[in-house]
């Protein structure tokens, strides 16, 4: 399980992570590409996850893939599951594309899913060797997905 920071002033919505508070964040790295058993982490990917008490944030740097180039940048896209409760009862996938598109849905473990009910701002920048995006999502979206939970979800 990942900590979420906390930070008393909001981070800024801006792709440059190298300034600000997203320099002195924790950050995650060393994943694999999906799919390949046993393949060595690629280099340069990493993200990470900070709130201020009233939003959440997540920030992904993406690296070039090993035998591939920063022209195929616009075709990646980076997926994002949160399990709010740590239960799998409810839970959110986001999916950010290096073309700025941003895809939010919800998920029940009935198997029911939705779209997120609500605005999530997000924020990207490519560059020469990596793609940065930046993530806010609004806890109004979550109290939402509670308030709609009924009793013969629980």
């Amino acid at each position: 399980m990942i900590q979420i920071e906390y930070l008393s002033d909001s981070p800024k919505m801006t792709t440059d992570l190298s300034a600000g508070a997203w320099a002195s964040v924790t950050w995650h790295d060393h994943f694999t590409v999906p799919g390949k058993v046993d393949a060595e982490p690629v280099p340069g990917t990493s993200f990470a996850m900070v709130h201020d008490g009233d939003s959440l944030y997540i920030a992904m740097k993406c690296g070039v893939c090993p035998g591939s180039s920063a022209e195929h940048f616009l075709h990646e896209r980076v997926h994002v599951e949160i399990d709010f409760d740590g239960d799998r009862r409810w839970g959110a996938k986001f999916i950010g594309n290096a073309d700025g598109f941003l895809s939010a849905s919800t998920a029940h473990r009935s198997g029911s899913r939705d779209s997120w009910p609500g605005e999530v701002e997000f924020e990207v920048e490519v560059g020469a060797q990596q793609w940065t995006s930046v993530m806010k999502i609004p806890p109004v979206s979550y109290t939402h997905l509670r308030a709609h939970e009924t009793e013969a979800d629980l």
